[in-house]
């Protein structure tokens, strides 16, 4: 259902993730490029105040509220990812070295061994430990300090066998090499060289006011967590590093000052 036109020439459109099978869509209204909800202030008898509250809140069906539910995560671990690589990042600065190798997220994609099976379905256990065990080592290589990472399996038959493409996909914050010595890490463990920064990208549109528009780094990364989420039913998305534990400034400050002293010895 398209955007309904208000009297005050707002624009109505429905929540995102909804469809014509959830009990309530809900509304939002559009200001200029913004999505936000109606919001009315309202008395809130558990806080004993007066709290903003967002008016036609969805209700969802199951799986609307399952792909919601996927976009909240995604975000919450790139807003996490985003954090963590802006203090490395600083921390790199302070230190008077090396802070501007820090300035982005990366796109990681790491493969499994790709042979023939008669079985249909690939032993993706199997797989999911052979790889995290190659990362393990590349992530030390790299000096790559947090992640999150997508298993990914695209099959084929082939004559009476079947093909398995296991893949692994990952967010990682990971400081600027040289792309040969990516390369030659990459194919050292996995055989593949797939790495590349997650930067913001114009897009050319001659119907928009500005002839086009820019896709922010965080939009990308997060839309990236969601391809490969919803692409496979029952896909899991693993955090490591400082992503998975809280956040103890010794071993933090202890990694950064490891990372420092190895690259002022290079």
């Amino acid at each position: 259902m398209g955007a309904l036109v208000c009297e005050d020439n707002d624009l109505i459109t429905h929540y995102p993730n909804t469809c014509n099978e959830c009990e309530d869509r809900g509304e939002m209204k559009v200001f200029g490029d913004y999505l936000i909800p109606d919001r009315i202030p309202l008395w809130d008898p558990e806080y004993g105040e007066i709290r903003w509250r967002n008016l036609g809140w969805p209700k969802r069906c199951r799986s609307c509220n399952a792909r919601a539910q996927a976009y909240k995560r995604a975000r919450q671990s790139i807003n996490r990812l985003e954090e963590l690589r802006e203090m490395i990042q600083d921390s790199f600065t302070a230190l008077g070295r090396s802070g501007e190798r820090w300035c982005y997220l990366k796109f990681v994609t790491l493969t499994w061994i790709n042979e023939l099976s008669e079985s249909e379905v690939p032993d993706m256990k199997k797989a999911r430990k052979w790889l995290r065990k190659k990362r393990d080592k590349i992530i030390d290589k790299l000096d790559c300090l947090a992640g999150t990472d997508v298993m990914e399996c695209v099959s084929k038959k082939v004559d009476d066998k079947y093909h398995h493409h296991v893949h692994m996909h990952g967010i990682w914050i990971m400081p600027y090499h040289d792309i040969e010595y990516v390369g030659e890490i990459m194919k050292r463990y996995v055989g593949r060289d797939q790495c590349r920064a997650v930067k913001p990208v114009w897009v050319e549109n001659p119907s928009h006011p500005d002839g086009g528009y820019t896709i922010s780094a965080f939009s990308q990364a997060r839309n990236y967590l969601i391809k490969y989420l919803t692409k496979e039913p029952n896909t899991r998305r693993s955090l490591w590093g400082f992503a998975r534990k809280g956040l103890d400034p010794d071993s933090f400050y202890g990694s950064i000052t490891r990372i420092y002293d190895k690259w002022s010895t290079c």
